[in-house]
């Protein structure tokens, strides 16, 4: 899909696309602006072992993104049953707490700026319309209640209750 994008808007001389292990990056120390890890965290066997490999391709004040499932997931508790039901799927490395998501970016280096969450509202939504035809009325909703999301999960209580977490953190 990411291949078919890039052609499609004409830009393959200015993006590569390079498939490797997380763990071992094949690039020098200190190379990179910002890494986004989206989905990996939470799959990786090893995820303290990514942490600091992205550490050490990452400039000094860098930045890094992430985003991982939490435990209400719909996502992870739509596998859970699948699993439950097929006796089969795709099982998670690991399901991180708040407490420690934040320690292992702080052990690996990092110091995190900005942790937030959404709540199951935006990803219940998105899970149900998820379908082509009404991607269009899925990004209305969307957009409509990601604002109404961030708020509620500014507050501690709920922030619990996230589907995903996103970590912003910059290399000490």
């Amino acid at each position: 899909m990411a291949k078919s994008k890039i052609k499609e808007q004409k830009l393959n001389r200015k993006i590569q696309l390079i498939r490797l292990e997380s763990t071992r990056l094949p690039f020098q120390d200190k190379v990179f602006d910002i890494i986004t890890c989206i989905a990996v965290l939470d799959w990786v066997p090893d995820s303290h072992r990514l942490l600091s490999e992205a550490n050490r391709v990452l400039k000094y004040q860098a930045k890094i993104i992430a985003c991982v499932d939490a435990l209400w997931s719909p996502y992870r508790i739509y596998r859970k049953v699948q699993l439950a039901v097929n006796r089969r799927g795709k099982r998670y490395a690991h399901i991180f707490s708040l407490r420690e998501l934040q320690r292992e970016f702080t052990t690996c280096g990092f110091v995190v700026e900005r942790f937030v969450g959404d709540v199951l509202l935006a990803q219940v939504i998105t899970r149900l319309l998820f379908d082509s035809k009404a991607t269009v009325l899925a990004d209305r909703v969307l957009k409509a209640t990601q604002p109404f999301d961030r708020h509620l999960t500014s507050l501690p209580l709920l922030r619990s209750l996230s589907a995903h977490y996103i970590i912003e953190a910059r290399k000490e």
